[in-house]
């Protein structure tokens, strides 16, 4: 073992090294640049959330208001139909 073996060796160990911290450092950027998003794109996001969200409200309430048109409907038929009967029966 001589000196200039020794100094190759840990020259090599030490770019090694180096090389590894960079290439995990590269792959966790990669993987962390995936999960985050711009303030700006998430803002987009939850805007959109929300339109969508007052659009289902919005659709849910309009079969309440037509089954309510509906029954108000039926019930003034059923009540006109009570009321012609009694005259039948009348007269």
């Amino acid at each position: 073992m001589s000196l200039g073996g020794r100094l190759v060796a840990v020259s090599l160990l030490a770019v090694g090294i180096a090389l590894f911290s960079v290439i995990t450092g590269s792959l966790a950027e990669w993987f962390r640049g995936r999960q985050l998003q711009p303030a700006s794109q998430q803002d987009g996001e939850a805007t959109a959330t929300a339109t969508v969200v007052a659009e289902i409200k919005q659709l849910l309430e309009q079969p309440m208001e037509l089954h309510q048109e509906s029954i108000a409907e039926l019930n003034g038929k059923i009540i006109e139909l009570e009321e012609r009967l009694e005259q039948s029966k009348r007269g």
